[in-house]
């Protein structure tokens, strides 16, 4: 059993040195929970970036611990949202990026991005954007005809669309991910068909 009395002495600090920013504080004043937070955040990024580097860890470990946490950040709210091909693609390009840096893979070695997803079991990014779409959408046609929800999906916005090539609106987007998957609306009425139907799992 240690004794209190043998203690050690730490440095005092004033100057916080984050990932993203260097935080100063006032010495003799204690730390808020703002700080604290950041302090606790840096520590787990820290330990993402070393888990996503080491050569110890498996590919099919660091491809769960990339869908735990970077693709869940990724795929936040982006259910509601109609995506345009070009941002999809800007996407999966990040995606891709994060796991050549986990796997040690440069595009000099010109690696095809299959192979790369595959080594890491993580399907595509757009797959899991058109399921989470559908996913929300059955949720909203679930519910009753006056919900709120339902009736904005429903709802015919008057007046005529600008001139030039229109915004992908959100029912067109939903249209094409039903017509890719084999589903029409009146199907969104079975929990259990609908999540059958939209399910895309990683390889």
């Amino acid at each position: 059993m240690t004794s209190l009395k043998r203690r050690k002495r730490f440095e005092c600090l004033e100057r916080f040195g984050f990932i993203l920013q260097t935080v100063t504080v006032p010495r003799k004043q204690q730390l808020d929970e703002g700080l604290l937070d950041m302090i606790v955040m840096d520590a787990q990024l820290l330990l993402l970036i070393e888990i996503k580097a080491s050569r110890k860890i498996s590919a099919r470990i660091k491809g769960k611990v990339y869908e735990t946490v970077e693709r869940a950040a990724m795929l936040y709210g982006l259910e509601t949202v109609a995506l345009r091909k070009r941002q999809e693609s800007e996407l999966e390009v990040a995606e891709l990026k994060m796991l050549r840096f986990s796997l040690g893979v440069m595009r000099l070695d010109r690696i095809r991005n299959e192979y790369i997803r595959g080594t890491a079991h993580v399907g595509r990014l757009g797959d899991r954007v058109r399921e989470a779409r559908l996913r929300w959408f059955g949720h909203v046609q679930r519910r009753e005809s006056e919900y709120i929800g339902r009736r904005m999906l429903d709802m015919e916005l008057p007046g005529r669309r600008r001139r030039g090539r229109p915004k992908r609106r959100y029912m067109e987007v939903i249209n094409e991910d039903m017509k890719l998957v084999g589903a029409s609306v009146e199907d969104a009425e079975d929990r259990d068909r609908w999540r059958v139907m939209i399910r895309c799992g990683d390889p």
